[in-house]
C-alpha cells in the first residue's frame, strides 16, 4: 500500500473553515476510517491507506474513496456543477446554512446493545434528519424512551452539504449544487460473507432553490490491495459492480492469498416509469424504475483514461465518456461505457491481461443517472463495499462475485424499512409488533409486542420457503408489553441454519410479520 496503516481512536483536523471528523468504523471484519466529508474510505486521518482487512491483520486493501455528484443543467441552462470527494472534499459538515464547526455537526455511531448511556444515542440528531423510532408517537425525541433507527451491528450517521464556495475550490471550482446528503454507514458482524461488507446509504436532498437536471451519482475508489503497484481492475455490469484484484499471484502484504475488493450498487435513483416498480430504502415504489449503472470506468494513467482535471471532464466520465467527451472503445473498437468487462478467471474477453497492460496502481469510477432533482426533492443511493479471499488472486474474484450475489439477495431482508421514523407494525387500537433485536442475530433474538387487552396469542417462526420452524401459544396474555426470545432452534431443539426467517404473531383480530436474519 502507499504507506502503512495505523490506528488511533479519533482524529479531527481543520480544512478551510470546516471541521471534519474522522472515526474508525469496525463493525465486522472490516476496519475503515470514515469522515463526515462524503468519504467511504478516508486516508485523511493518517495519510495512509484507510481500510484494513481483515480487521487486526495490519494489511490494507483500499487507500481512499468517496461519493460523486454532478449536474449538467441548472434551471434548464447548461451549467456543470459538482459535489465530490477525491482525496479532498467539496462538502462541509451539517445542513445547509449551519456552522460546520458546531459540536452537533459530527459523526454519530450506535452499536447493537447500546442505550442512552452512549452519548451519541443521548444526543441523536433528530433535528438534522437522523432516523429514529418514535416509540410513544408524540413526535418528540426522548432518549430514555425513543430509539435511533439504526441498522446492523454498527451504525454511523452524519449529514453534510455542498454550500461552501470555498470548499468547491478544493476540486473543480464550480458553484454549489445546494444539496444536503444524509449518510448512513452500517454492516453486520459474523463469519459469513455479509461480515466482509460495509454499506453506504445516502439520502440526497435538493436543499437549494434551483432545479437540478442531468444529475448523476457515483462512487470513486482508490483500491490498493496490499501493494499499490501490482493491481488490476474490472467491471461486472450484470452485478452492477466495479472491482479490483491483485495482478500478480503474490502480494508483498497478503502473500499468496490477496483479496479482491468490489463496490456494488444496491439502490439507485428512481425515475418515473408507468406500470413499472422501483425500490428505494423503504421498499417498492409503483410507477417508477431504478436507473441502471451508467458507467464503470477504470483509471490507468499509463493507458487510455486517467482522472479528470476539470468539472467538465468529471461530468463526461460520469456519462461514461472519456475526458474529452468521446466514446470509450473496447478491444473490438465498439463504443462502451463499461471498461474491462471480460472474465479474468477464464481469461476470456476484455481483461487487463488481454489488453496487454502491466499490473499497477488502479482507480475506478462508477455512476448512475441521469435524473432530475427539484427543490425539496430527494433520492436514495445505496452501495456495498465488499472484500473476498479465495485460493489465489483470481479465485478471489469468484468469491467476490458470490459475496455480491448473496448480499444483493440479503440486503432487502436485512435493511429495508417501511417508515423512516417508525419501523413498527402498529394498529390504531394499540397492538404493536416491534422489529426483532438484535437483527441479524446469533444465537438469540428478542421479539417484543404490545397487547391492548387480554387475549390469546400464537407466535410462529417460518423459514424463507414458508416451512414452519417453531411455534408458541399463549392463552389469556395480559395487556401491555411482552418479550419472546428465540434461540435459533426448531421445534425439536436443533439449531437451524443461517438464513432469513419470518416471525408471525396472530390474535383473533390481528396478524403481523417481521423478518429476522440468523448468522451462524
Amino acid at each position: 500500500m502507499k504507506s502503512k496503516i495505523f490506528l488511533s481512536l479519533l482524529f479531527l483536523f481543520q480544512l478551510g473553515h470546516a471541521v471534519e471528523e474522522h472515526r474508525l468504523w469496525d463493525g465486522n471484519n472490516i476496519r475503515t476510517w470514515i469522515g463526515n466529508n462524503a468519504t467511504i474510505v478516508s486516508h485523511g486521518a493518517t495519510g495512509s491507506a484507510g481500510l484494513e482487512w481483515p480487521k487486526d491483520s495490519g494489511s490494507a486493501a483500499v487507500f481512499s474513496g468517496g461519493l460523486w455528484l454532478g449536474a449538467g443543467l441548472i434551471d434548464g441552462e447548461a451549467d456543470i456543477r459538482t459535489a465530490m470527494y477525491q482525496y479532498s472534499s467539496e462538502f462541509s459538515p451539517g445542513v445547509c446554512g449551519s456552522d460546520p464547526e458546531v459540536a452537533e455537526n459530527k459523526i454519530y455511531t450506535i452499536n447493537s446493545g447500546d442505550n442512552a448511556s452512549n452519548p451519541d444515542w443521548l444526543n441523536w440528531p433528530v433535528t438534522q434528519g437522523a432516523p429514529w423510532i418514535d416509540e410513544d408517537g408524540n413526535h418528540e425525541w426522548d432518549p430514555n424512551l425513543d430509539t435511533p433507527l439504526s441498522k446492523g451491528d454498527q451504525f454511523s450517521w452524519y449529514v453534510i452539504n455542498d454550500g461552501s464556495e470555498e470548499n468547491h475550490g478544493h476540486l473543480y471550482g464550480t458553484s454549489p449544487l445546494g444539496v444536503e446528503v444524509r449518510t448512513s454507514i452500517y454492516g453486520v458482524d459474523g463469519e459469513g460473507r455479509p461480515g466482509n461488507a460495509v454499506f453506504y446509504e445516502w439520502n440526497i436532498r435538493n436543499a437549494g432553490e434551483h432545479n437540478l437536471d442531468s444529475v448523476f451519482v457515483g462512487v470513486w475508489l482508490d483500491p490498493d490491495i496490499g501493494s499499490a503497484i501490482d493491481d488490476y481492475a474490472g467491471s461486472d455490469s450484470e452485478l452492477e459492480m466495479s472491482y479490483a484484484y491483485n495482478g500478480d499471484s503474490i502480494d508483498v502484504e497478503y502473500g499468496s492469498l490477496p483479496p479482491a475488493v468490489g463496490v456494488m450498487f444496491i439502490r439507485t435513483p428512481l425515475v418515473p416509469a408507468p406500470g413499472e416498480t422501483g425500490y428505494n430504502v423503504h421498499g417498492a415504489v409503483e410507477n417508477h424504475r431504478n436507473l441502471p449503472m451508467k458507467a464503470s470506468l477504470i483509471w490507468y494513467c499509463g493507458g487510455s483514461l486517467c482522472g479528470p482535471n476539470t468539472a467538465g471532464e468529471a461530468f463526461n466520465q460520469m456519462n461514461g465518456l472519456d475526458n474529452e467527451g468521446d466514446s470509450l472503445l473496447d478491444l473490438d473498437n465498439n463504443p462502451t461505457s463499461f471498461m474491462l468487462t471480460g472474465d479474468p478467471v477464464t481469461g476470456e474477453g476484455w481483461t487487463e491481461v488481454n489488453a496487454e497492460r502491466p499490473p499497477g496502481d488502479r482507480y475506478f469510477l462508477m455512476s448512475a443517472g441521469p435524473f432530475s432533482l427539484a427543490p425539496g426533492e430527494s433520492q436514495d443511493f445505496v452501495c456495498a463495499l465488499m472484500l473476498a479471499q479465495g485460493t489465489n488472486n483470481l479465485d478471489a474474484i469468484t468469491e467476490l462475485r458470490a459475496t455480491a450475489s448473496e448480499i444483493r439477495i440479503l440486503w432487502p431482508q436485512l435493511f429495508e424499512t417501511t417508515s423512516i421514523n417508525r419501523n413498527l407494525d402498529q394498529t390504531p387500537d394499540g397492538f404493536v409488533l416491534r422489529p426483532a433485536y438484535p437483527n441479524p442475530f446469533n444465537p438469540n433474538t428478542t421479539m417484543a409486542y404490545t397487547l391492548p387487552e387480554i387475549m390469546d396469542v400464537e407466535f410462529e417462526i417460518f423459514d424463507i420457503r414458508g416451512r414452519i420452524v417453531k411455534s408458541w401459544s399463549f392463552a389469556n396474555q395480559t395487556r401491555g408489553e411482552h418479550n419472546l426470545v428465540w434461540d435459533g432452534t426448531n421445534a425439536g431443539g436443533e439449531l437451524v441454519a443461517t438464513g432469513v426467517y419470518l416471525g408471525v404473531i396472530k390474535t383473533q383480530d390481528h396478524q403481523s410479520t417481521i423478518k429476522m436474519v440468523l448468522l451462524r
